[in-house]
């Protein structure tokens, strides 16, 4: 898997759109988020910018991007054992796209940073932390959790 590169929040929700189905056209605004997205090969572009596909990268790496139905995954659960257990870990290359996860399930926001520039850090959404221990409960189905409380899903 090609490193996990930090993207903006412009980015991160152009490609959360595209690869949900819903196709957002090419504008001045948008077009620095898709040349991220171009440069972190999750998209690819033709006509001269005046078209963009996904890779196959894209729906490879979707979780990183979109909530699943069944929730975050183990490495992604892990981590916010990690967190929750009050450990420190370093937002990295191997832990972005356990923090994307996170991430869009409304549990963490990632942050910017003036030294390590953008998702160079991640922190609990208010949410996120007054229900953390219902992910990390084994006999709760996490996916259930979200459909009551539509605010964690995005």
């Amino acid at each position: 898997m090609p490193h996990a590169l930090a993207l903006s929040r412009a980015a991160r929700t152009l490609i959360a759109r595209q690869l949900s189905g819903e196709r957002a056209g090419v504008t001045p605004e948008n077009l620095r988020a898709y040349r991220e997205l171009v440069a972190a090969e999750l998209m690819t572009a033709s006509n001269e910018e005046l078209s963009f596909g996904l890779t196959e990268a894209g729906p490879a790496r979707r979780r990183e991007f979109v909530l699943e139905a069944d929730g975050p995954s183990g490495s992604a659960l892990s981590l916010l054992r990690c967190l929750v257990s009050g450990a420190s870990v370093e937002v990295s290359d191997e832990t972005r796209p356990a923090d994307r996860q996170l991430a869009a399930a409304g549990i963490m926001v990632a942050l910017h940073t003036f030294a390590r520039g953008g998702e160079s850090a991640y922190r609990f959404t208010e949410e996120g932390w007054n229900r953390r221990r219902e992910w990390l409960n084994p006999s709760s189905n996490p996916a259930r959790s979200l459909e009551a409380s539509p605010s964690l899903g995005r």
